[in-house]
């Protein structure tokens, strides 16, 4: 099932059955009104986003468009995103009329333009599933198709339901969800320390640049380490076993071995290692709508000594990573070393993005030694 933005209008038995009950209360009333529908609701709230009526603030910034202040506009997600594409063209007439309030002559007649109709590669029972699957905890999840790049599922959790955002949360709506959790946060455009998921990438850049032979073996005792005549003082990598024997790449990559990855990264020293994470992507927006934060190997200051580098080798240090760049990154090891181009509208081509990231022969390398 895919997602299809649109606009969705009630039947006239609908607004007929609704006049009626409201007639039944004293004091309702009711007006009809055009807007959106999101029939996904709070499983799709974040990508969707929604539309509001302009502010006067927006307005003015919006003035030059063609906007009125009895338009809406995309406020966050896609709905922001695709606004000119989403938005179409208001329509009118410019007329006379002769004493008797007839129209006498036409002089002006311009035709409304509806916008586009936007199909994405969003699968929305696999959105679904993973939306259940989070459940009540706060946390995000992407999927990607890893051949043809097609954006599967984008998940936010917690969420809120579009709807009532489009008409404007009551006071009351709002109180709840001020939350540590904060539902109106979307975490899946967000960066987060990649941890030992980047332990593959520090493989594949060490493996790319010579400094990394996959049979080779690291003999490190007990639980923690720090290079021989380091000045690192009381500071160690961890890991979370002494596995008691010597660890090549294969058992690396199956022990998730801090100590390993973090002598790698340190064989590669600061230069090639940065190089390698930027053919990565690293420090480039996503090929898609403007909504996902970039990737980021270090802080403001750069990498600042060997200790960041050691622990950026095993994804910690400073190292930030938007969760469908390191999906995007993942998919090189079954693209002969090609990084994928994200696809996220139904009808977009599929392609590379990064290309030659690796050889196929490390590609292949690696793909054997998780399999």
């Amino acid at each position: 099932m895919k997602y299809l933005f649109r606009f969705i209008l009630p039947q006239a038995s609908e607004i007929d059955w609704a006049e009626e009950e409201l007639r039944q209360i004293p004091g309702a009333s009711y007006k009809e009104v055009d807007g959106r529908e999101y029939p996904y609701g709070e499983v799709a709230a974040h990508l969707t986003g929604y539309l509001r009526d302009i502010t006067a603030e927006k307005l003015e910034e919006y003035k030059d468009k063609g906007y009125g202040p009895n338009d809406k506009l995309g406020q966050t997600g896609l709905e922001r995103a695709y606004e000119d594409r989403l938005r179409g063209e208001s329509g009118g007439t410019l007329y006379t009329k002769n004493a008797d309030d007839e129209i006498e002559e036409t002089i002006l007649e311009t035709e409304p333009e509806d916008g586009e109709d936007i199909t994405l590669t969003i699968n929305m029972d696999l959105q679904q599933e993973i939306f259940d699957e989070i459940g009540d905890d706060a946390g995000t999840a992407t999927a990607i198709h890893p051949t043809n790049g097609q954006v599967l599922a984008l998940v936010s959790q917690p969420s809120y339901d579009p709807n009532l955002a489009a008409v404007g949360f009551t006071s009351r709506q709002r109180e709840d969800m001020e939350t540590e959790d904060n539902p109106l946060l979307n975490r899946f455009v967000q960066t987060y320390s990649p941890g030992s998921t980047f332990k593959l990438l520090t493989a594949a850049i060490g493996l790319e640049a010579g400094t990394l032979d996959p049979s080779e073996t690291l003999d490190v005792q007990g639980k923690s380490w720090q290079p021989e005549g380091s000045d690192w003082g009381g500071y160690e990598v961890t890991r979370v076993h002494d596995y008691e024997e010597p660890v090549d790449l294969r058992k690396a990559l199956v022990y998730s071995d801090n100590i390993y990855f973090a002598e790698q990264a340190l064989n590669l020293g600061e230069d090639a290692f940065s190089s390698g994470a930027e053919d990565f992507g690293f420090g480039e927006e996503l090929p898609l709508p403007a909504i996902f934060h970039t990737s980021s190997l270090t802080g403001d200051e750069g990498m600042r000594n060997d200790i960041q580098l050691a622990d950026s080798g095993y994804g910690q240090g400073e190292i930030l990573m938007n969760p469908l760049h390191l999906g995007l990154a993942y998919t090189t090891i079954v693209n002969q070393g090609n990084m994928i181009q994200p696809v996220l509208e139904l009808d977009g081509e599929s392609g590379i993005w990064k290309e030659a990231v690796m050889s196929q022969e490390h590609a292949d390398l690696l793909q054997a030694r998780f399999s």
